[in-house]
């Protein structure tokens, strides 16, 4: 089992409120379809034995793209798991960036299991696992 890590735009809520008072044609699950989507900008995942998979995004594919990404929007930023915890970023640091590092690779195992199809598991340049691949 595992816990992903999001982050959300402060604010989400009465955005979405806004959106759907738009139109009556726009229906409960549509918006919340849309705040999952927009939103909900996932940076990752811990699981147990594995070292951290973080997920490329249009917005950093890096270590050092997340954090410039971070530091340019932290003022319209949460940072939260999937069971609504809140974090800090050193917080976020603590519990996902150095979460188990000598533990199991994905890139490693994807490569060796022969489950990385067109390039989709990387190794960034401090070392970090990335996968191209939308999870949960």
């Amino acid at each position: 089992m595992g816990t992903n890590f999001y982050f959300k735009v402060k604010g989400v809520d009465q955005i979405a409120e806004q959106f759907k008072g738009l139109s009556p044609l726009i229906m409960d699950e549509m918006v919340d379809n849309l705040k999952y989507r927009l939103f909900d900008i996932h940076i990752g995942k811990t699981s147990a034995g594995w070292k951290p998979i973080f997920e490329s995004q249009d917005y950093f594919k890096t270590m050092d793209e997340l954090e410039s990404f971070y530091e340019q929007h932290k003022e319209t930023l949460v940072m939260e798991d999937e069971y609504g915890t809140e974090y800090t970023w050193e917080g976020l640091k603590e519990r996902l960036f150095g979460w188990n590092p000598t533990g199991r690779s994905n890139v490693v195992n994807a490569d060796s299991e022969g489950y990385n199809h067109n390039g989709s598991y990387y190794t960034d340049n401090r070392g970090y696992d990335w996968t191209k691949s939308i999870f949960c």
